[in-house]
């Protein structure tokens, strides 16, 4: 969900179809299922191989810092 969020911000952004209260909004809905999902897996501990879903979660994590400076 975290991703589709991202993917819409950068897609809807793009083409120039996306105000500043839609943007806000995907970027809080993209924060707030990133958050459930490291959550979740703090719990279970690490799903599969090596630069799976933790290291995606650090990655998107990152970009959406940025997105907010």
């Amino acid at each position: 969900m975290a991703k589709t969020a991202w993917n819409a911000i950068i897609t809807l952004g793009s083409i120039g179809s996306l105000n500043e209260i839609s943007r806000t909004s995907l970027l809080e809905q993209a924060r707030a299922c990133l958050d459930l999902s490291r959550r979740i897996l703090d719990t279970v501990g690490s799903e599969g191989d090596a630069g799976g879903p933790l290291v995606e979660i650090q990655v998107l994590n990152g970009l959406l810092k940025s997105e907010s400076k």
